[in-house]
C-alpha cells in the first residue's frame, strides 16, 4: 500500500508540474522583468534623457503647466530620479471632474522643457501586463488561467515534499564540515597536500 500512494504522488507530481511549468516559467520570467519596466522603457526610447538641473526642470515644468494647464486645480512634477530619466508633468483636466482618476493628463518634457513626443513602444509595460495578463488573451481567462495554473503548482509542490521527505530531515540538520588537510609522503620527500 505504501509503494502505491508514492506511485500515484510522484505521477501526480510529475504531471501537475509539466502541464503548467512553462506557463508558469513564462509569468515569473516576465515578473521578474517587469521590475524592471522603467529601464527598459528608458532604453528604448532613448530621447527621454535630461541632463538638465533640478533647478531648471522645475521653472520650465511650471511654465509648461502655465502654458498647458492654466485651469487645473491640481499639478504635479516629478523629476528624474535613477529610474525615471525626465521630467513629467500631470495635471487635472477641468473638463472631466466626475472620475479624479481619469481626469489626469500627463506629459513627458526635455531638457528645453517641450513635451516629448515618445517612440511607440510599450517598453517594460509589455513585462508587467504580460506577467499577469499573458499580453494577448482576454483579461479574465488570462487571470483565471493562472490561478489555475498557480494551484497545479501547489499541488506539484505538496506532492513533491511527500515523496522527497527525507528532504525535511537532511534540510534542518545541522552539520558542520571541517576540512582537514592531509598530507602524504612521496618518494622525492616533499609533503603535499592530498
Amino acid at each position: 500500500m505504501k509503494s502505491r500512494f508514492k506511485d500515484s504522488m510522484v505521477w501526480l507530481h510529475t504531471w501537475s508540474g509539466l502541464v503548467v511549468a512553462w506557463i508558469l516559467f513564462a509569468v515569473f520570467l516576465t515578473g521578474t522583468l517587469a521590475y524592471f519596466n522603467n529601464e527598459i522603457s528608458a532604453w528604448m526610447q532613448t530621447q527621454t534623457r535630461s541632463t538638465a538641473s533640478p533647478e531648471q526642470l522645475i521653472k520650465q515644468s511650471s511654465e509648461f503647466l502655465q502654458q498647458n494647464a492654466v485651469d487645473s486645480p491640481k499639478w504635479t512634477i516629478v523629476l528624474p530620479t535613477g529610474r525615471y530619466l525626465s521630467a513629467k508633468v500631470y495635471w487635472q483636466d477641468t473638463n472631466q471632474v466626475e472620475d479624479k482618476r481619469r481626469n489626469t493628463q500627463s506629459a513627458q518634457l526635455d531638457q528645453t522643457g517641450q513635451a516629448l513626443t515618445l517612440r511607440e513602444t510599450r517598453g517594460g509595460n509589455f513585462f508587467y501586463r504580460f506577467h499577469f495578463d499573458l499580453y494577448y488573451m482576454p483579461v479574465l481567462y488570462a487571470r483565471w488561467l493562472i490561478g489555475i495554473c498557480a494551484m497545479f503548482m501547489l499541488v506539484a509542490i505538496v506532492t513533491g515534499v511527500i515523496i522527497h521527505k527525507k528532504i525535511f530531515k537532511d534540510f534542518f540538520t545541522l552539520q558542520f564540515f571541517i576540512y582537514r588537510l592531509t598530507f602524504r609522503k612521496h618518494g622525492s620527500g616533499k609533503q603535499t597536500p592530498a
